[in-house]
């Protein structure tokens, strides 16, 4: 009976932690939907706007290309992740996708691109969101730290 309750105890505690870990939300977002509309979502001020999202088939892959612009006169670091998509608006290999950090100098552009991982993607989603305030945490067998 002690061991349940401590493993329950265990669980709960994990529970809150991952909470935590996961408590960052995009500041900007851009898509292009495979009718080829664009859709531009703003979360949060980060002093960046996406001037620009453009994407076209390159040989037999997709190629997607976004322009982000400081509004501001300090420099912002930030971080970008592409995600993919097939022409039903799956995504592509969920998992594989890595948050890059940029730096963008203060009322500079910034040119972002990608290729799609596979010729089934016909759009794409790029998210940008502030380095700064986004939490990690690191893992090993024996729990959070």
């Amino acid at each position: 009976m002690a061991n349940l309750s401590h493993n329950l105890l265990i669980l709960i505690c994990f529970t809150l932690l991952s909470g935590c870990a996961s408590s960052y939300s995009a500041g900007i977002e851009s898509r292009q939907n495979p009718d080829g509309s664009i859709t531009v979502n703003e979360y949060s001020d980060l002093g960046v706007r996406i001037s620009q999202t453009k994407g076209h088939q390159w040989g037999d892959l997709y190629r997607a290309r976004v322009v982000l612009e400081n509004t501001d006169s300090n420099d912002l670091t930030l971080q970008y992740q592409f995600n993919w998509y097939d022409e039903g608006g799956d995504e592509v290999a969920a998992d594989s996708y890595a948050w890059t950090p940029i730096t963008i100098y203060g009322h500079n552009q910034k040119s972002l691109e990608s290729l799609a991982p596979d010729s089934f993607c016909k759009s794409f989603r790029v998210t940008v969101r502030d380095l700064k305030s986004t939490k990690t945490f690191k893992t090993n067998l024996f729990g959070i730290h």
